[in-house]
């Protein structure tokens, strides 16, 4: 392989005229600048953990992101004085303010007017049809810890970076050429909006912007229906928490039992405790409450692998960086997906697993012992 020279240039300063306060660092990159290009010094920057990087576009750029966080964090004083629709305008009005300066329509927030948002597997989402960010009610609850406003901060500045997405890939396709009803179709959002989006192209000179467009149009252009890709991964995700959160149920209630737990069901226990006095209850019993750990611990993994794949879309990806941004703007940790997973069961990490067993050729009994199970959740 033909090692590479650099061209010898006519002139070569090690400084600039008249001396230099830059960083020596900063005076390398400025020769190699001159002596390799552009390209070969973003490419070099990128590649390395060094501190010299470029800035990121739009909501995740430095300026917008330090901007909305200190402006944000006015609203933590007086959070609880504040009523839950207040809370939402205190969180979302700063965002609004740099979609704005994006050029991005703004957003409106509301509480989750379906009522699907419950318990912690949904803390806020981005309706791209309507517009909107949709929060969970008891997500914005008074009596919250610094830490707790901060990852609230984060899930608001992510989901209004989901807003620039969308509007970016709807200007990437304008300038592609394709009209407000097909840009509406191609990705689900109105046709005001693909409108709006038509009389603002994308300009293919802003290559990173382009660059982005392009990662995220892969997970927004519907595939399936109504469906994009990132709305399929998204159901999977959905599909396995709640089957998660039913197995954890079921298998809390055998632990309550087994416990001696005051809190369990009393119809519950009084349908165990008849059934232990019954020839061989105490077998099926154990052979049950082990099929219900079993399955507890298998769709607990199942849920923790859609929750990965979630976060690995394109979209998710840029949406997580562009939010954790907020908290450590705020002198906090940023959120991560494995924090979140640890989460899911961090207060279950005791349980022991068991055998596998099948409970499917159970007795009557046994799988009226479920269903009582599942009527918990």
């Amino acid at each position: 392989m033909r090692s590479y020279q650099p061209k010898r240039t006519t002139e070569h300063r090690s400084s600039p005229p008249g001396g230099s306060r830059l960083h020596p660092a900063v005076l390398r990159v400025l020769c190699l600048q001159r002596t390799a290009g552009n390209a070969a010094v973003a490419d070099i920057i990128q590649a390395s953990d060094g501190v010299v990087q470029r800035d990121k576009t739009g909501l995740r750029g430095k300026k917008a992101s330090k901007s909305y966080a200190k402006k944000v964090a006015a609203a933590e004083s007086g959070w609880n004085n504040l009523t839950p629709l207040k809370r939402i305008a205190a969180l979302l009005g700063p965002a609004n303010d740099q979609l704005s300066k994006a050029k991005v329509p703004t957003v409106m927030g509301i509480i989750d007017p379906l009522g699907t948002m419950q318990g912690t597997a949904t803390h806020a989402s981005f309706n791209r049809a309507l517009w909107q960010v949709w929060f969970n009610p008891a997500y914005l609850g008074p009596g919250i810890t610094p830490a707790q406003f901060g990852r609230i901060a984060n899930t608001v500045y992510h989901e209004c970076r989901h807003a620039e997405q969308t509007f970016r890939v709807a200007r990437k396709l304008a300038a592609e050429g394709r009209n407000p009803t097909e840009i509406a179709q191609m990705i689900s959002i109105s046709t005001e909006k693909a409108k709006e989006a038509a009389d603002y192209p994308l300009p293919t000179k802003n290559k990173k912007e382009w660059e982005e467009a392009e990662a995220w149009q892969f997970n927004m252009v519907v595939v399936e229906g109504t469906d994009s890709r990132a709305d399929l991964v998204n159901a999977q995700q959905d599909a396995a928490m709640q089957a998660y959160g039913r197995a954890r149920a079921v298998w809390r209630g055998w632990k309550q039992l087994y416990d001696n737990d005051p809190a369990v069901d009393p119809i519950l226990k009084n349908l165990y405790d008849g059934e232990l006095l019954k020839s061989g209850g105490a077998g099926r019993m154990k052979k049950a409450s082990e099929i219900s750990l079993d399955d507890y611990i298998s769709k607990r993994e199942r849920a923790k692998q859609a929750y990965r794949q979630y976060a690995m879309m394109p979209v998710e990806e840029d949406a997580w960086a562009t939010g954790a941004l907020i908290q450590k703007h705020l002198g906090l940790n940023p959120s991560t997906v494995e924090e979140e997973l640890a989460n899911l069961d961090s207060d279950e990490r005791t349980m022991i697993p068991v055998v596998l067993l099948s409970l499917r050729s159970g007795s009557q009994k046994e799988q009226e012992l479920l269903r009582v199970f599942e009527q918990m959740v």
